[in-house]
């Protein structure tokens, strides 16, 4: 998908691909700590960086932390 600014210049690209987890992975207790390590593995899979946007605070705290 494309994003384009008010005067219609593209400003960036963004890729959403849906991955599934491996058989047997087990969910972490907490949901946000879950979307967290998800978002940490999807790096070697991609191969290339990749960005979690959150408007959660909790979330975001979470991802912020240390490990």
């Amino acid at each position: 998908m494309d994003l384009h600014d008010e005067s219609g210049s593209v400003r960036g690209e963004i890729s959403v691909e849906i991955v599934l987890d491996q058989p047997g992975h087990v969910r972490l207790p907490i949901a946000d700590d879950e979307i967290v390590d998800r978002a940490v593995t999807f790096p070697v899979l991609a191969g290339r960086p990749v960005r979690l946007l959150t408007c959660d605070i909790s979330q975001h705290t979470r991802a912020a932390r240390p490990g």
